[in-house]
């Protein structure tokens, strides 16, 4: 079975993932979901230099610390930019890339930059937390397509962006001729700004799901066995420019 690190997108945690872990625990999988400094449990470490870079610090940190090999990083919204710096930082670690609904750049590009025409409505929310520039949470995007009780429940827990994270050029080198399997879902009610023209323009296989930007939430069983799924295809069935999972249809792939 495989080893998966799934990093969170923006103004969420770790605990964004806790009902897609124990499903994919009960299929054999061993599973970190890590916390990136200064959201979830660890908003006590919001600070002015909390960046992307320090973002992908985490992350390479969990996989220098616990020896993880072959890798299945899963990366949603946010995140996606995450795993792409960890990818230039730690390359010999990793073995393949699910990005869900996800945040990609170009190198050198900043993520102001990649969000595009959607980069305006994210200054809106602009902040300042105890002297940290910051972004406030964005409610409609987190919370639309779930049920009242796990949009309060999702909301309770949001925490502000730190805006460093969005202002920084990305040093991701080599990410998109890692040669390595790379599969780039997109929710059909998710963000708009996520990457999906990038991840197509550069051989990625894609695939969409009929669930909103939250589907860890929303879609547990399924997004457990979306990733599950790819986890257990052969390396050499997921060819650049193919549909690892089923593009346009709702349900993954089976498991081979």
């Amino acid at each position: 079975m495989a080893t998966i690190v799934l990093v969170h997108g923006a103004w969420l945690g770790g605990w964004v993932w806790s009902r897609v872990v124990p499903d994919l625990w009960a299929r054999g999988h061993t599973v970190y979901a890590p916390t990136l400094t200064g959201l979830g449990d660890r908003t006590h470490l919001l600070d002015t230099d909390v960046d992307l870079d320090l973002h992908a610090a985490d992350v390479v940190s969990l996989l220098e610390c616990e020896d993880l090999q072959r890798v299945l990083l899963v990366a949603h919204g946010y995140g996606g930019a995450v795993a792409q710096r960890v990818a230039a930082l730690a390359p010999e670690r990793l073995g393949r890339f699910l990005f869900l609904d996800a945040l990609l750049a170009e190198k050198g590009q900043t993520l102001l930059a990649a969000l595009g025409p959607h980069a305006a409505a994210l200054q809106t929310r602009a902040e300042d937390a105890d002297g940290v520039p910051v972004y406030a949470p964005d409610l409609g995007l987190l919370l639309d397509g779930l049920v009242k009780r796990d949009a309060d429940w999702v909301e309770d827990r949001l925490a502000p962006m730190p805006a460093a994270s969005y202002t920084a050029q990305l040093d991701a080198a080599g990410f998109f001729t890692l040669g390595k399997p790379l599969l780039f879902v997109t929710c059909a009610d998710g963000d708009p700004a996520a990457s999906a023209a990038l991840a197509r323009a550069h051989g990625f296989a894609t695939h969409e799901i009929a669930a909103p930007h939250l589907p860890m939430i929303a879609k547990v069983e399924p997004t457990a066995e979306l990733i599950d799924n790819f986890a257990r295809q052969p390396a050499r069935t997921l060819q650049p420019g193919g549909d690892a999972a089923g593009a346009g249809d709702t349900s993954p792939a089976p498991a081979p």
